[in-house]
């Protein structure tokens, strides 16, 4: 019989998210992957978002471990209202339709734009310009 107070090895199983590198400088993993369809070029898509800014020195901080990161400057959830466009159009930051163009509806994904496809260098608000 063995001592009940030794510890045994045990299987730790983490599901901690795949990131993925656009190209553009957009990052992004997927907190939940939907099971609907993938929106397409010129259609209306609804979305939450909570938008935060972070110093270009913090983007490679921001992790599926730690994600709630920044300085927040507008959330659809705080409104309940989800927003809406047209997948394609200027009515988003461009890193905003590349970061959504290969999720499936239902899911929850964070994405990290570089300020070349996110406001670049305009100021909008509390987000500093670049």
């Amino acid at each position: 019989s063995g001592d009940e107070n030794s510890a045994s090895p045990t299987s730790l199983s983490l599901n901690i998210p795949e990131i993925f590198y656009k190209k553009s400088g957009v990052k992004f993993f997927d907190l939940a992957v939907g099971t609907g369809d993938s929106p397409v070029f010129g259609e209306v898509v609804l979305a939450h978002y909570v938008g935060s800014w972070i110093l270009p020195t913090e983007a490679d901080d921001v992790t599926p471990v730690n994600y709630e990161f920044g300085t927040v400057f507008d959330s659809t959830r705080k409104r309940n209202v989800p927003f809406e466009w047209t997948m394609g159009s200027n009515r988003v930051p461009s890193g905003v339709n590349e970061a959504v163009e290969s999720m499936h509806e239902g899911g929850s994904r964070v994405a990290i734009l570089p300020a070349s496809m996110g406001f670049g260098k305009l100021r909008i608000g509390e987000v500093p310009k670049n």
